[in-house]
């Protein structure tokens, strides 16, 4: 990496543009944000302090990640649509007979519940808005049967219940 600039308040390495671009390749490999820290010898928490002072970075980062998750893609649409191959010989151990490709779904499947779980998750979210209007009634619009029945329920109620207070 040639030299090495140091911060002579902490006395260690400067988070410089050749280590930032290193903790970005280190991402791209891992996907795994201490992970890559790790590899360019640097805390979580300076990679984070970084991210939030620095939006190139930031975004350097986020498209990073995109590769990897576009390669990640790649391989799982290779795996569960294709399929792995497994060679198979004759007795002999030499003489190839045929190749077979075993798909495997629930791989992918899994994968994309993990990293898409609005999209893949087998829980259904449901978000609804309800607005009500609500007119106030005279007690001489509500019908007489209906007045003595709320009447009687009110009178069966225990004292201190919430309707007396």
């Amino acid at each position: 990496m040639g030299t090495v600039a140091y911060n002579v308040d902490m006395n260690r390495p400067k988070f410089n543009a050749e280590r930032k671009a290193a903790y970005v390749e280190a991402l791209e490999k891992t996907g795994e944000l201490v992970a890559a820290a790790a590899a360019v010898g640097f805390s979580r928490q300076c990679i984070y302090t970084n991210l939030n002072k620095d939006p190139q970075f930031a975004e350097e980062c986020e498209k990073a990640k995109g590769r990897l998750y576009g390669r990640l893609m790649d391989a799982m649409d290779e795996l569960s649509l294709k399929g792995h191959r497994t060679d198979h010989f004759a007795a002999d151990g030499v003489t190839k007979t045929h190749s077979t490709y075993k798909k495997d779904t629930k791989l992918l499947l899994a994968w994309l519940k993990r990293t898409m779980p609005s999209k893949w998750s087998d829980k259904l979210q449901i978000d609804q808005t309800v607005t009500t209007k609500v007119q106030p009634i005279e007690p001489k619009d509500v019908p007489r049967e209906a007045r003595n029945r709320l009447r009687e329920a009110l009178a069966a109620m225990p004292p201190g219940s919430p309707s007396e207070n």
